[in-house]
């Protein structure tokens, strides 16, 4: 009886222990996959089959926020983390603030992201009713050779997407800055 309370009680803290290691990994706002998570297996992007590392930030959230309230702003991150967490092929990351990533597998992932970054304003203008100014944004890509997965460790991968999405915000933002990696 006692080795098997003794058991129980083992069992009972690894799925504890199991669950809060979870939560330690997702946005608590937005529910999506944090930092953290690309600390573990989700970090090795060749093994995981990543083709696309595509840097979102919104441009001018400052402005919601300081207009609508944290409330508002929250609603539009809570979209957009909607917008790219149901995107297929594709896992999406709050790095924090209004910046976003998206790793994604397959092919055509230049106009995958073009494509949702389009998305992205008209969605927010859909289920953010309070809103009467346009959110946009504006993504920083660095996409694998056809037929390849993405190299490089994510010190790298993160510093060519942010100089793309810095270049799309400095072109005007509401733009989409792509590179794809050397063979």
């Amino acid at each position: 009886d006692r080795f098997m309370m003794v058991r129980r009680q083992r069992d009972r803290a690894v799925i504890r222990a199991q669950s809060l290691e979870r939560l330690s990994e997702r946005d608590a706002l937005t529910g999506l996959y944090n930092r953290r998570a690309l600390d573990g297996a989700l970090g090795n992007f060749a093994h995981q089959g990543f083709t696309g590392f595509a840097l979102f930030d919104l441009d001018h959230f400052k402005r919601v926020n300081d207009t609508h309230g944290h409330a508002t702003g929250d609603a539009v991150l809570r979209t957009l983390a909607n917008v790219l967490g149901t995107h297929e092929n594709a896992v999406a990351v709050r790095m924090g603030g209004e910046e976003f990533l998206l790793l994604l597998r397959g092919e055509n992932v230049a106009e995958r992201v073009e494509r949702l970054r389009e998305a992205i304003p008209v969605r927010i203008a859909r289920k953010v009713s309070e809103l009467e100014m346009l959110v946009t944004a504006s993504a920083g890509l660095v996409a694998a050779p056809a037929r390849q997965s993405l190299s490089g460790d994510f010190v790298t991968l993160y510093r060519a997407a942010d100089n793309l999405l810095y270049e799309a915000k400095h072109n005007g933002r509401n733009l989409l800055a792509a590179m794809t990696q050397s063979d």
